[in-house]
């Protein structure tokens, strides 16, 4: 499909969608839900504790926060997959702002912090086409095209974005020294980025298990990914994914299988307990955040050529 007709399609997709909300979109526009546009998780802290350096990365594609994060701490190849093509231009939109912006402008135009209030104007001057003028030629070809069609046409982009996130942690946004480190490592561009337009229920039966990973990412995907209300179903079922996915993993690979924001609660000590019911006491691991009550539930399988 050439590129003009892609966009095309994404449009289309995107004028019915403003049509639809806020009411819940058709099944027939599932793959082009809202897009996150900040994470809430403490990415830093996690990606630090992980050792990406020098390694190949599989992750969910969710507001791309996660492949800047994989970027900043040194992954050489990061496979993205997501359902939701929209997710890659707005990442190429993000490097794309980072590199054209120091952390001042940004910080200003950015609106993002812990109040829910100027969250919800967030798009106001990040996606206005003042800024979109001095960051365009930054962007690869085909998010050019895209987002020249959005501010041609004058089309509203609210229908792709969630509102705003529920707080947003220490990142680039707040921290000037990470902005720092992250627009130095986007501009020496010493890394590799692909995008599968995918859901995680279907990738291995798409892409097969050849191409391995040193670590993979699946951020809060559990909670998405099971229909069953009831929790021990959900955990069941997920263990079942991510011993599919067990099979992407190089040797002494690990998978990020959830971010706990309450580890300490009732639903937090569940799935601890029951993942490592079922997949096995040793291969489940916590990386400590650095807000108390948080952290990454990690699975490491054990090393089966060291059972032999």
């Amino acid at each position: 499909m050439r590129i003009d007709e892609k966009i095309e399609k994404l449009m289309r997709h995107m004028n019915s969608l403003n049509e639809f909300l806020p009411d819940s979109s058709p099944d027939y526009l599932e793959s082009f839900d809202r897009v996150y546009s900040a994470t809430n998780e403490h990415l830093y802290t996690m990606y630090k504790n992980m050792g990406v350096k020098n390694k190949d990365v599989l992750t969910v594609g969710s507001s791309g926060d996660q492949i800047l994060y994989a970027i900043l701490f040194g992954a050489k190849n990061i496979t993205c997959f997501d359902i939701n093509p929209f997710v890659k231009y707005f990442y190429d939109y993000k490097v794309a702002a980072i590199k054209a912006l120091d952390y001042k402008r940004f910080r200003a135009i950015s609106h993002f912090s812990v109040s829910k209030h100027e969250n919800e104007h967030w798009q106001r001057e990040l996606l206005s086409a003042t800024v979109y003028k001095k960051i365009s030629s930054y962007l690869p070809q085909d998010s050019k095209f895209f987002w020249d069609n959005i501010f041609m046409d004058n089309n509203s982009v609210h229908a792709i974005f969630a509102e705003y996130t529920d707080y947003l942690p220490d990142t680039y946004f707040e921290n000037e020294e990470i902005y720092i480190e992250l627009r130095r490592a986007l501009k020496k561009n010493d890394y590799a980025v692909s995008f599968v337009n995918s859901d995680i229920t279907n990738y291995i039966d798409k892409f097969g298990t050849e191409k391995k990973y040193d670590i993979i990412l699946l951020s809060n995907v559990f909670f998405y990914v099971c229909d069953s209300r009831d929790v021990f179903r959900k955990i069941k079922s997920f263990s079942c994914i991510i011993k599919k996915y067990e099979k992407l993993l190089k040797t002494n690979g690990k998978m990020q299988i959830n971010y706990l924001y309450h580890k300490k609660d009732k639903l937090g000590k569940l799935l601890v307990s029951e993942f490592k019911k079922i997949l096995g006491e040793n291969n489940i691991s916590l990386i400590p955040s650095r807000k108390d009550d948080e952290a990454t539930l990690i699975y490491s399988p054990v090393n089966k050529d060291l059972q032999k």
